[in-house]
């Protein structure tokens, strides 16, 4: 967003409030979000990035931006949730093998190593 620092020129300081988090990932970029609507609540503070150039309804458009990213995590991790319990259905919910029973990459054809001999007394 260059219009917080067009605004910045007349009131230094003002760009402080809307600056991007360090860390690109979708929390971060989420909290930051979360942040700039809240600075955009203030009496005033829209009308100076309207004035601009920012269309009218930006403010709105990134609540709803939020909104469907978040609506899209909470999707993904109900799906993930479902996945791990069709998962453990399907193996019974014993990892997929009976009590006592080896896991199938337990039997291998590998030989045995042989022991090593025993210490010889000194």
């Amino acid at each position: 967003m260059g219009e917080q620092r067009a605004v910045d020129a007349a009131e230094p300081g003002f760009a402080d409030k809307f600056r991007t988090p360090d860390s690109p990932s979708q929390t971060a970029l989420l909290t930051a979000g979360d942040s700039v609507v809240l600075e955009l609540a203030k009496p005033g503070i829209p009308a100076k990035f309207i004035a601009c150039e920012m269309p009218a309804g930006f403010v709105q458009d990134l609540k709803d931006d939020i909104a469907a990213i978040r609506a899209a995590a909470s999707d993904m991790d109900s799906d993930d949730q479902e996945g791990v319990a069709s998962t453990e259905e399907a193996e019974g919910k014993s990892g997929g093998w009976q009590t006592g029973e080896q896991p199938p990459w337990a039997a291998s054809s590998a030989p045995a190593w042989p022991k090593p001999p025993s210490p010889t007394p000194s």
